[in-house]
């Protein structure tokens, strides 16, 4: 299987748009730019840097012309196609890493090397220096699913909504507040959702969230699982899973594109060392595997080079919790 990559630069004013990719007509370019990334998608309410792309081999006109490139729109896609040197690569793997705009291009050039570096920002587009008009006016007995409807279709009318949160979420009396950014928002209901059930069940709960994926906005809290859990296979991963604390691992596998934050997942019944035994059994009697049952994925990281020699070297590091979520309690007693 090999690497793929499609990087979609839109047109504005100062130029034209671009394309860059490595599988042309369906078929895998081996003289195709060398590509580098470091794509980060986060829940909103997350700190975290912006993505960074890297083109090795542009030209000297879009190197000297790279600041026309500030404020496009911008698409890259990723993942494993079939091909060299195995073909048993699944193509729907493959897709898309992240959308977002530009918010600054530059390029270098020394010696021989000539390339092209692309800061991405991927939350919407909306700044405190041209806000969105998000106001939230959650009212008395209402589910904060409807009142987020009502907000996000007003500010984000060309935007899809995918709204998946706990119905008990309702407030006793009527809340209404304007925000700025989608960050600023999902913060707020981040911190107030756990409110509502923490005190009853401490830890098991981890609030309310939102990713932004092309013009899809996800709203979530880990209450519900979907039902669609992607099933994993063993032979995609790099390394091994990692605890970082209760009810919270890491993981790598080769670069996928068809996850993402949000999305429900299931480990292999067996994967390799990472599996539970008793003190009895030969080290080939594995049972089963420690991650078991549904995991809710908040964080991902691709990181690639198109050329490196390693395994990897275009991999995707994930993050996730269990949907152990338990909000059986009262909203309004948890206040």
């Amino acid at each position: 299987m090999s690497r793929f990559y499609d990087i979609t630069i839109g047109a504005t004013d100062a130029n034209a748009g671009a394309t860059f990719t490595n599988r042309v007509n369906g078929k895998f370019d081996p003289g195709a730019p060398q590509v580098e990334m470091d794509i980060q998608v986060v829940q909103l309410h997350t700190p975290v840097g912006n993505s960074f792309v890297r083109i090795w081999g542009v030209s000297l006109q879009q190197i000297s012309q790279a600041s026309d490139f500030n404020g496009a729109s911008i698409t890259v896609q990723g993942g494993m196609q079939k091909g060299l040197p195995l073909a048993t690569a699944q193509a729907a793997q493959a897709g898309v890493l992240c959308t977002g705009k530009i918010l600054m291009a530059y390029g270098n050039w020394q010696g021989v090397n000539q390339s092209l570096d692309l800061i991405i920002i991927t939350d919407g587009g909306a700044t405190q220096n041209a806000p969105a008009n998000i106001v939230l006016n959650w009212k008395k007995g209402q589910t904060l699913s409807d009142a987020l409807q009502e907000c996000l279709s007003t500010a984000y009318p060309s935007y899809t909504l995918n709204i998946n949160i706990s119905d008990k979420l309702v407030l006793p009396a009527d809340e209404v507040g304007a925000y700025q950014t989608l960050e600023q928002l999902t913060a707020y209901l981040n911190a107030l959702s756990l409110k509502f059930f923490n005190q009853n069940s401490p830890g098991s709960y981890h609030g309310v969230t939102m990713t932004v994926v092309q013009t899809t906005i996800n709203v979530f809290d880990g209450s519900n699982a979907t039902g669609d859990a992607v099933s994993l296979e063993a032979r995609d991963f790099i390394g091994q899973p990692t605890w970082l604390g209760p009810n919270q691992i890491s993981w790598s596998m080769v670069m996928r594109g068809d996850l993402g934050v949000g999305s429900d997942i299931l480990f292999p019944q067996v994967l390799n060392l990472q599996a539970q035994t008793s003190p009895q059994s030969q080290s080939l009697a594995r049972t089963k595997t420690s991650f078991q049952g549904t995991w809710n994925i908040v964080y991902q990281r691709h990181v690639g080079n198109s050329r490196g020699p390693g395994a990897d070297d275009w991999i995707t590091n994930f993050q996730a919790i269990t949907l152990n979520a338990d909000v059986s309690a009262g909203a309004a007693t948890a206040l």
